[in-house]
């Protein structure tokens, strides 16, 4: 159970600025526009903050039984930078290469 929380956990992290980011484009687009701090409100509390935390979650919590403390914590943060500079780039060809458009004219 806790290998599938922890996957569900990293999977969640990862998946996180696409799903954000699609609520931006579909739902907010409109109030976002238009207000430059909420938009910066939104990709910084929103979309960049929780996807790291919940990445070294998932990994914390599958690697609390199986290490010490300062063991478990250094493996946790460098698996989630690791992962976290996938996703990254993975975003980076989704949203910056091929472009993302809003549904409807502003």
């Amino acid at each position: 159970m806790k290998k599938l929380t922890a996957a569900v956990l990293v999977l969640l992290g990862a998946a996180w600025p696409f799903g954000a980011h699609a609520l931006a484009m579909w739902h907010l687009s409109r109030v976002l526009i238009h207000h430059t701090n909420a938009w910066l409100a939104y990709t910084f509390f929103i979309v960049l903050l929780p996807s790291p935390a919940l990445i070294y979650a998932g990994f914390i919590s599958y690697l609390r039984d199986y290490m010490p403390f300062p063991s478990n914590a250094l493996v946790a943060g460098a698996a989630s930078a690791a992962t976290l500079l996938v996703v990254a780039v993975l975003f980076w060809l989704v949203v910056g290469l091929v472009g993302f458009t809003i549904p409807y004219p502003l």
